[in-house]
């Protein structure tokens, strides 16, 4: 579990959780797969590029899913202050 600390007033919360990041990262690559398998977008003329944009997306998710966790988790104001400058707190 990580927390979030305020940097001004020093409130603390839980971050959001990385889980669902990996899931949906996860889904994505699943979701390309199968669409390519299962001619989902034959015909349309740029199967393979839709395809493989999903499943690259998917692979963007799962690489970079400790920065957007960051993001996502410092995106909202401090009830205390109404600041938004967090720090990370690893335990």
């Amino acid at each position: 579990m990580s927390l979030i600390k305020c940097k001004i007033c020093d409130f603390e919360k839980k971050a959001k959780n990385k889980l669902l990041i990996k899931m949906i990262g996860i889904a994505l690559i699943a979701f390309g797969f199968w669409a390519w398998i299962s001619y989902l977008f034959a015909g349309s003329g740029a199967a393979f590029i839709i395809c493989v944009s999903i499943m690259g997306l998917g692979t963007i998710f799962l690489c970079f899913t400790d920065q957007i966790h960051r993001y996502n988790s410092t995106k909202e104001n401090c009830p205390k202050c109404g600041k938004k400058e967090w720090d990370f707190i690893k335990e």
